[in-house]
């Protein structure tokens, strides 16, 4: 017989060092966001003062949704166009966990370490969502978003482009290192359950 699982405890104690570490990913992010309104504006092909004009309150989920419609009309080199996707998936990761450490808090369990969790708000049970949150992650997103802002300045910003790189890299060394920020795989019962919450409606 499997042993029954222990229960979980929940810790919520002062712990400086890991406010430390959010505080510099919270700044990496703004950066980022200031990266990206940057990005929009070129690829808008619009100048400084009209960007702000129409660009000063977006995000940066609505900057990539506005990047991708510019490209419909605006084609851009189909290298460049699958290193920006490489970036907004890993952007869109980020911006995620983000919004749930920001408006939820985080928290010390006794099963995953911090993580950062819907439980508060969630409707029903199966609907609880719950991430990692340590510092490691946070060091690892602060470090991708370090190399995202590198490759997105590489369309603005002249930089030298090193002999050794192949052509289909030459707009983006930067991204030729892995991303560091892998977030945890859901289990078979979180994707159940989010298998039920995506189900069509009838009727």
């Amino acid at each position: 017989m499997s042993k029954p699982p222990k229960p979980r405890h929940i810790f919520i104690k002062p712990d400086p060092s890991y406010w430390r570490v959010l505080g510099n990913f919270v700044e990496a992010f703004a950066n980022l966001e200031a990266m990206m309104f940057q990005s929009l504006k070129f690829h808008a092909g619009v100048d400084t003062d009209i960007a702000r004009a129409l660009f000063s309150g977006t995000r940066v989920d609505a900057a990539m949704q506005y990047i991708r419609r510019i490209w419909e009309v605006r084609p851009i080199a189909p290298g460049r166009k699958a290193d920006m996707e490489n970036m907004f998936a890993q952007i869109k990761l980020m911006s995620d966990l983000r919004n749930k450490i920001i408006h939820y808090g985080t928290f010390v369990t006794s099963d995953k370490g911090r993580i950062t969790s819907t439980i508060v708000r969630a409707l029903t049970p199966d609907r609880v969502e719950e991430h990692r949150a340590s510092k490691k992650d946070l060091n690892a997103m602060i470090d991708d978003i370090r190399l995202i802002n590198t490759a997105l300045a590489w369309d603005y910003v002249p930089l030298p482009i090193p002999a050794e790189l192949s052509t289909a890299h030459q707009q983006t060394p930067a991204l030729l290192q892995p991303w560091k920020y892998k977030p945890e795989q859901p289990t078979a019962r979180q994707k159940a359950a989010q298998g039920k919450k995506v189900s069509p409606r009838r009727g």
